[in-house]
């Protein structure tokens, strides 16, 4: 699992990974999901990463967490991993929130382009190339906001476009794989990651590797903090000498829920000539590891000073 370098700006993150058949879903920032109903389960039979995805058959939902803040007009990034089935690739609706004037929604339309919609229609993309979908093909779709720029990405590339600077205001739950009773996505859905206040893409990328991060160090992941090597001359810090202060590379390492663990080396400080004397050296490194909305912190690690 990769790491995610802004872990801090997800509001809702779910890998759709349980047992075959079973309706729940589990958000990784600890959110609560209604149970799926009316037709989406968990599958074993198709997932993009680890075992298991979102099976959606045209019926029934599967609706995100309650008390995520209202978008407003901060940027953003929803995406998601999606697989459509053959005779369902078109007029299709990937994510949908709110409605008339605080809508958002992310639909590939009757000509098979990916296209975004909102605020009763005040908000929508040009579509772009049309028949884009191929069926039984896991594809990787985000929609993203950047200041007033709105981008429907489709594996990477920008597909289409609108400028809107209006602030959408809904604070309710939102629908993955579609709104209302029709046009639901038909197939598969998973890893569904929402970030506030960073757009995340802003110019062509390569869609993810591997499934997203759930923490700033991903799954057990390891950071290498590199610490400076200092050296320096003269009467300012030892008179008539030279001195070198080698301060060795920080090893952090933790997973992103409560739990984590710091180890790191101290400095070495050598006078390479003269005689007596101290180097004092300041270490401005600390490193906070956790999620700011959750309040969980993997840990904290901080070097004093060195003398």
């Amino acid at each position: 699992m990769a790491a995610d370098s802004l872990f801090a700006n997800v509001t809702s993150l779910t890998h759709f990974e349980d047992t075959n058949g079973s309706t729940t879903v589990t958000d990784v920032l600890g959110g609560t999901w209604s149970a799926m109903s009316g037709g989406p389960t968990i599958s074993t039979a198709q997932y993009k990463w680890s075992t298991s995805s979102a099976r959606l058959t045209g019926a029934g939902t599967i609706t995100g967490p309650t008390g995520v803040a209202a978008f407003g007009t901060q940027d953003l990034c929803i995406e998601m991993w999606a697989r459509a089935d053959a005779g369902a690739e078109t007029s299709r609706c990937l994510f949908a929130r709110g409605s008339g004037t605080t809508s958002l929604e992310l639909w590939i339309n009757s000509g098979g382009s990916l296209v975004v919609y909102g605020n009763n229609s005040a908000l929508i993309s040009v579509a772009g190339p049309a028949s884009i979908v191929t069926a039984d093909v896991w594809t990787h779709y985000a929609l993203t906001r950047y200041g007033n720029v709105w981008t429907c990405w489709f594996n990477g590339v920008a597909h289409s476009t609108v400028t809107y600077s209006g602030s959408l205001a809904t604070t309710g739950t939102w629908d993955v794989g579609g709104p209302g009773a029709i046009n639901r996505w038909i197939g598969y859905i998973d890893d569904f990651r929402l970030t506030i206040g960073n757009a995340r893409y802003t110019a062509a990328f390569t869609p993810p590797t591997e499934a997203f991060g759930d923490s700033l160090l991903g799954n057990g992941g390891i950071m290498l903090c590199p610490m400076p090597t200092v050296t320096a001359s003269g009467s300012a810090i030892i008179p008539s000498a030279v001195c070198e202060a080698v301060m060795p590379t920080m090893r952090v390492t933790g997973y992103g829920g409560a739990n984590g663990s710091a180890s790191m080396s101290m400095p070495t400080v050598s006078v390479v000539t003269g005689g007596n004397g101290a180097v004092t050296m300041p270490m401005p490194y600390t490193i906070s590891v956790g999620h700011a909305a959750t309040g969980d912190v993997a840990f904290v690690a901080s070097m004093p000073s060195a003398q």
